[in-house]
């Protein structure tokens, strides 16, 4: 996939999911994650991929650390 065809799929991922992190609300720092990862026959697909926050993907793949504080004073307070 070359970067111009990621970038267009990115959009279209994030618009779909109305660019909010789905597990947290938040629509700071988002990335587009991959549910089933390339490693294990993942693909590109739109239906193989989600919007989440910088926060919660890095919690996701366990990289989060104590420093990690939430930057996304913006998502929906009392929606938990």
């Amino acid at each position: 996939m070359t970067p111009k065809q990621y970038a267009r799929l990115r959009r279209e991922v994030l618009g779909r999911d109305g660019w909010r992190c789905q597990m947290c609300g938040c629509s700071q720092t988002l990335d587009v994650h991959h549910m089933r990862r390339r490693g294990a026959l993942g693909d590109d697909a739109e239906t193989n991929l989600i919007t989440l926050c910088r926060e919660c993907h890095q919690l996701l793949h366990g990289f989060a650390r104590w420093e990690i504080s939430r930057n996304c004073s913006d998502a929906d307070e009392g929606t938990s």
